[in-house]
């Protein structure tokens, strides 16, 4: 009788004991269900730093990079020399300022020069140059002439001088492209001595001046 219950009593104890470590058994290997590391792990879905690197896109570095002011591949000059001023020749800016206002000795031949003898026959010419490519006017306040004075003095001081008449009506005049525009006054013979000269202009005050001598 003692000995039924003893075996009856263990094996209750050895079915118990299999009873509860089957149990943490089962519910441990929940691992399986409650690993949801795969799951949970979304490193590969959430790591945007692919999607995200715009690296690529924002690197504007080349393009705010300074621009080139230097002649480009072809060796042209992208930009043309500042004008550096003192009478423009260019076609599209001349204008009565670019003119030259000139004088000269020339003997009965038209020969110039500023050496002469007692016998050459003188004249002074004021003459009017156009360097520009197109044809460029100025006005006068008179249309007998484009001169408005000219003298003469020697060496010795003596001075001489002509005036021009002028009939008030206002003249417009064209110096041809590349072309010049003259206009004389006769000295005639002149006595041995060395002279200066000056020429006026009817427009803005322009003069032009100059020296001969006569052996």
């Amino acid at each position: 009788m003692h000995m039924a219950l003893f075996v009856i009593a263990s094996l209750s104890a050895c079915i118990a004991q299999a009873t509860d470590t089957d149990r943490p058994m089962t519910d441990t290997d929940a691992d399986t269900d409650t690993d949801s590391d795969t799951d949970s792990d979304t490193d590969s879905d959430t790591d945007s730093d692919t999607d995200s690197d715009t690296d690529s896109d924002t690197d504007s570095d080349t393009d705010t990079s300074p621009p080139d002011t230097g002649p480009d591949s072809g060796g042209d000059s992208d930009s043309a020399p500042p004008d550096s001023g003192g009478g423009d020749t260019s076609t599209s800016a001349c204008s009565d300022l670019d003119l030259v206002w000139s004088a000269e000795v020339r003997d009965s031949t038209g020969a110039a020069g500023t050496v002469w003898a007692r016998t050459d026959e003188l004249s002074i010419y004021g003459i009017v140059s156009n360097s520009c490519s197109t044809d460029v006017s100025f006005t006068t306040r008179c249309g007998t002439t484009m001169l408005s004075s000219m003298t003469v003095t020697s060496s010795s001081g003596m001075a001489m001088g002509s005036a021009f008449p002028c009939d008030g009506v206002p003249t417009t005049r064209v110096v041809p492209a590349g072309g010049t525009l003259e206009e004389a006054v006769e000295l005639g013979r002149m006595t041995v001595a060395s002279y200066t000269y000056e020429v006026g202009f009817d427009h803005r005050g322009s003069s032009a001046s100059g020296t001969f001598e006569v052996r």
